[in-house]
């Protein structure tokens, strides 16, 4: 700065300019990329701008968001959740109950300290944001892995698929005996009965083994 040619003590002054007030008209949300499913959440984010195009960096504002739709489903709540960033963004929750096409509409407060005539200090609503949700998953199905139910041979899904399981070893022992095996069998069981009977075995020899039917 001068003055008469002359440059002023403490010259370049250095200050710092602040975004202003969040106007409706500048200020926007972004919202998810279709396609939108129902029971499956959601978040919109509202960036606040103020008149001259500058992003807001701080927050504080009084944000509200609400649904309207001719077809709500059964339950759903109407009100949307709103978190401040503390950064000039607010991000508002949303989790439909079911298929519907709704309207958004996001709404910043009027705030008693911008009142006096400043533009977009009045407060008011955004445009309505128009999404559409299709049919989803139930909520305890959504992003969770599919449960398995054990069959014979298979895992059968909840989707209605399955998954190959291999058979369980069976049991050697528990095998069929061929009808010459048996026999066989058979005769050493009766010869080592006799042998028994005849006191041919030694005193810690088994108890009599009874052939297999």
């Amino acid at each position: 700065m001068t003055l008469s040619d002359a440059e002023l003590t403490g010259s370049p002054v250095l200050f710092d300019c602040l975004p202003g007030i969040a106007d409706l008209s500048k200020s926007h949300c972004m919202v998810p990329d279709p396609p939108l499913f129902a029971h499956i959440p959601y978040e919109i984010v509202l960036v606040t701008v103020d008149r001259y195009g500058n992003e807001l960096n701080a927050g504080g504002a009084n944000v509200t968001g609400r649904l309207q739709s001719a077809s709500m489903p059964s339950g759903q709540e109407t009100n949307l959740e709103v978190i401040d960033s503390n950064d000039g963004k607010y991000r508002l929750k949303l989790t439909m109950l079911g298929a519907a096409e709704v309207k958004v509409i996001v709404a910043i407060a009027q705030d008693k300290a911008q009142q006096g005539g400043q533009q977009g200090s009045g407060g008011g609503d955004l445009a309505p944001l128009s999404l559409a949700f299709a049919r989803g998953d139930a909520p305890n199905k959504a992003h969770t892995q599919h449960e398995l139910k054990e069959t014979d041979g298979d895992v059968e899904g909840s989707g209605g698929g399955s998954v190959s399981k291999p058979p369980l070893p069976r049991d050697k022992s528990r095998r069929r005996m061929s009808g010459v095996d048996a026999a066989a069998a058979a005769a050493a069981v009766a010869a080592m009965n006799a042998a028994n009977v005849a006191g041919e075995v030694k005193p810690n020899s088994p108890a009599p083994i009874t052939a297999p039917s």
